[in-house]
């Protein structure tokens, strides 16, 4: 669809003309109206499928006929009050504006030109402009300059220098605008080109180093991102101070631009230029950022359809990532030509340190550069072996290079897979400890990768659409190398324990390869760790391993998340969960291998999703699984004489405030797993609450630590419901629940420790919350206060603040009835919100059960919370029909609750 910009500017004409004489107020009200007529307009071309260009450009001639009509009043209202006659002066548009690339609600950014001073003239009619496009509903960036201004600013700023390459005359005294293009051709033909192309360079370089120096972030930015506008614009803007041009077209014409390089830049340029006018249009504001919930939207406003196998979303996504990283690629190529020794100097590179590297490749000042054209058809298998001299020199890939290996990229077929020759090469880059993210990275960016293994091609450019992977799914599993990696790099003194750990991995190769696939079945829908696992198969099988390695690999893909929700949410204090994922893991090879995976996933999701508290979880279920694999489950005979060495040793160390029938009534009363589990420490700070439990109502033990999280014992008489008021007395004092210990003694005294954080991973301090906790807690069992009213409030005070972002996050329930041996556990996963935890605890109490261990995990916006049930027996509960109605009682509940931003 063409958009006829005649129109608008004859709009104006019929609307605005005849209107010179009417109050300010009257023309405001014009205004408006024309901008909004045509602003709907806009966007209906847009709708209707108006390209890019044509709707940004038709925004700029709507803010032309704008300007040039204010500017009209202006004039005229001046020569009628004043005697002065008008100075030389006009109106430049610049930067976007200038190049006639106006999204919806893009910046107007303004130049006035006079020729010397700012007299009445200049003052009344730059005035009038800037309060009429301010009142309309413009953000604008302005200034007021001479010619002597621009000639010093011009050489001092290169932002200035920038804006000025896209200047675009408007209205106003012509002969003055034709002075400051003399002024401004002749500053850039007294520029050293080479040295503001390196610092447009660097820019460049900066801007992508903030943004990670990855297209693959899951809500990218389109104009700032890597590969993203800006990037466009910069290849540009050198373009103009190189060869004087800054079009597209006359690039390629000139040859500067290939025919290839020139298609890339236009598609990606119209692609993002509707991406972002939708994105505008959408939120009716300037909106650069295509979040996980824009992304559905804007896929089907530009009219991409559901295809076997992917969504819509998918599809419009991995379009963008696409177009992008081509961008990103021509640019950078573009940025390093320029910056190169000139074609003449070629000669003397031998003399400069060039230095022959065998098999066709040879580096210069630490780049790899191809002898020839044609090495990759000589012997293909080069393909793999330059990312094995990549690791062995530390040289980069150069971009004439990189062009090369893409343009090869054929070379790599069905028999180039099966090769064992091939597999031999790529297992030895998955060997050198330290450096393979790097070489993995430079594979995939190229495309060898996906070429060499295409389950992996699949998951390029997937966005994962949960609440807590900020990455698309190939540069999550990048990250996860990396981490690996940073492992052996020893780059943090707490990562030690890893790399001991990575030391005795006997098989490097199958490590690295197993976290490369760990997520390739996420090509292929839901359930995607056994679906890798059968992929991992046909891949390993292709590399021509052994059984032995081929099951190795398979049972990482497959486990690279058990060990996770092991210890996050399950009760690794059971042992028969302990004896459970011992047998899945069957000896300590897989056990090093998969600890270190789960690590690295966990740290490769996004930031602050990783907790210290977290990790301590991974590492105690650790050390327990090791010692099952290293000496085997203990009989009931040694647990027990574990329980009474445990009593005889506390007797010893006992505090001369305690006697022995205090202790040995305790060690009665409690339940086995809690003498065992429980240190001889906290044993002893647990009596002694017990003890002052005769004076007083509720006592509190609170221990902050470093570890991002404070345990708060609470001792006190069992009473129904007592685990949903100590929750909700909590949530009332905005403290977050991470796990629960629930501890009741046969005489019913009750030992329940709760690991608590502010946020993410903040211990809470007990100077500031303990008084205020205990004080809540006595009000709510003392029935003081009604606990549902109050949280009611604080739902309320939340329900005000709410400004809702993504769509809630659907609450379900699942039951497990086999992990463990005397409990029902009951996952409930839903949006996190104040009031979430003690609704579940809430709704369980109702139902006559009780709580008997509790793990809550929070990601991002997502609630995991774990309970392990029973009923007032103790047992655990078979009926379908109540594990039904607790389903339906915990959905509905769950319901009522607002979200929390």
């Amino acid at each position: 669809m063409k958009i006829e910009f005649e129109k608008i500017l004859s709009n104006a004409e019929d609307l605005l003309q005849r209107q010179v004489g009417a109050a300010t107020e009257d023309h405001l009200k014009l205004f408006k109206n024309f901008n909004k007529v045509e602003s709907d307009r806009l966007q209906k071309w847009h709708t209707h499928g108006a390209s890019g260009l044509e709707i940004v450009k038709g925004r700029a001639h709507l803010l032309d006929a704008i300007i040039k009509h204010v500017y009209k009043i202006a004039d005229e209202e001046y020569r009628e009050k004043e005697s002065e006659p008008p100075s030389p002066f006009t109106i430049i548009a610049l930067g976007g504006y200038g190049r006639q690339e106006m999204n919806p609600y893009s910046d107007v950014d303004i130049m006035f030109l006079h020729s010397k001073n700012v007299d009445r003239y200049v003052d009344v009619v730059a005035n009038k402009i800037l309060y009429m496009l301010w009142d309309i509903g413009f953000q604008v960036g302005h200034s007021v300059r001479s010619l002597m201004d621009v000639n010093r600013y011009i050489k001092e700023d290169v932002v200035s220098k920038t804006a000025m390459l896209e200047s675009r005359f408007l209205v106003g005294d012509k002969s003055l605008f034709i002075q400051y293009q003399s002024l401004l051709q002749k500053h850039l033909a007294n520029t050293n080109s080479r040295l503001y192309v390196t610092v447009k360079a660097e820019e460049l370089f900066d801007r992508h180093r903030n943004n990670g120096f990855s297209i693959l972030v899951t809500e990218p930015d389109i104009k700032e991102g890597v590969g993203g506008l800006r990037d466009l614009h910069t290849l540009l803007w050198m373009a103009r101070v190189l060869y004087g041009t800054s079009s597209l077209e006359e690039l390629r014409a000139r040859e500067i631009l290939s025919e290839k390089e020139y298609k890339v830049l236009s598609h990606a340029y119209e692609l993002l230029l509707r991406v972002r006018n939708e994105l505008h249009f959408l939120s009716k504001k300037r909106y650069d950022f295509l979040s996980l919930e824009m992304q559905p939207k804007v896929a089907e406003a530009l009219g991409y359809k559901d295809r076997p196998n992917y969504s819509a979303v998918e599809l419009f996504v991995r379009e963008y990532y696409f177009r992008t990283r081509e961008v990103q690629d021509v640019v950078l190529l573009f940025a390093k030509k320029w910056s190169d020794l000139p074609k003449k100097w070629q000669w003397i590179k031998p003399l400069l340190g060039w230095k022959r590297v065998r098999d066709g490749f040879e580096f210069y000042q630490g780049e790899i550069y191809p002898q020839h054209e044609n090495i990759f058809q000589e012997d293909p298998l080069r393909l793999l072996k330059l990312f094995r001299y990549f690791q062995k020199t530390g040289a980069r890939l150069s971009e004439e290079l990189k062009e090369l290996v893409r343009n090869h990229l054929g070379l790599i077929d069905k028999p180039f897979r099966f090769s064992l020759d091939a597999s031999e090469i790529f297992l030895k880059i998955l060997s050198r400890k330290g450096k393979v993210g790097l070489a993995l990275r430079a594979m995939h960016e190229t495309g060898v990768l996906g070429k060499y293994i295409p389950e992996f091609g699949r998951i390029t450019f997937m966005v994962q659409y949960d609440f807590y992977h900020k990455y698309t799914t190939d540069e999550h599993t990048m990250r996860v190398v990396d981490n690996l990696d940073m492992i052996v790099k020893d780059a943090l003194p707490e990562w030690r324990s890893y790399d001991e750990i990575f030391e005795q991995v006997e098989n490097v190769p199958l490590l690295y390869l197993s976290l490369l696939l760990h997520d390739v079945g996420k090509g292929m829908g839901g359930g995607h760790s056994h679906k890798g696992a059968i992929l991992s198969r046909k891949i390993c099988e292709r590399l021509g391993l052994s059984e032995q390695n081929k099951d190795i690999v398979c049972f990482l893909v497959e486990h690279h998340l058990t060990m996770t929700q092991l210890s996050q949410r399950r009760d690794i204090n059971d042992d028969n969960l302990i004896l459970a994922f011992s047998a899945i893991v069957k000896d300590k090879q897989n056990l090093f291998m998969v600890h270190l995976l789960s690590f690295c996933d966990s740290l490769g999701t996004s930031t602050g999703v990783w907790t210290k508290w977290k990790e301590e979880l991974l590492w105690q279920l650790y050390w327990m699984t090791y010692s099952v694999l290293d000496n085997g489950p203990k009989s009931k005979e040694a647990e027990l004489l574990e329980i009474r060495e445990k009593q005889r040793q506390f007797l010893e160390q006992k505090k001369s405030d305690l006697t022995e029938d205090e202790v040995h009534t305790h060690f009665d009363l409690m339940p086995p797993k809690y003498i065992r589990y429980t240190s001889i420490e906290e044993i002893d700070s647990h009596l002694r609450l017990v003890h002052k439990l005769s004076e007083e109502k509720v006592c509190l033990e609170w221990n902050e630590t470093d570890m991002g999280y404070s345990i708060v014992t609470v001792c006190t008489s069992d009473q129904p419901g007592l685990f949903y008021k100590v929750a909700g007395a909590f949530s009332l004092n905005g403290i977050n629940i991470l796990s629960a210990e629930i501890n009741t003694r046969k005489d019913g005294i009750v030992l329940d420790s709760f690991y608590v954080s502010r946020g993410q991973s903040q211990s809470v301090s007990k100077k500031g919350y303990c008084e205020k906790f205990q004080n809540k807690l006595l009000q709510i069992l003392n029935k003081e206060i009604n606990l549902e009213e109050a949280i009611q409030k604080k739902l309320e005070e939340v329900e005000k603040r709410k400004k809702r972002l993504l769509p809630i996050a659907p609450t379900k329930v699942k039951f497990d009835n086999y992990i463990s041996e005397n409990f029902t556990v009951v996952d409930v996963q839903g949006e996190d919100r104040v009031g979430f935890l003690y609704t579940i605890a809430h709704a369980i109490a109702n139902l006559d059960l009780a709580i008997y261990f509790a793990k809550i995990s929070t990601e991002k916006t997502l609630a995991y919370d774990v309970f392990y049930v029973g009923d007032k027996f103790g047992k655990k509960i078979d009926s379908e029909d109540l594990l039904l109605q607790i389903k339906e009682a915990l959905e509905r509940e769950l319901m009522e609750i607002p979200a929390q931003v």
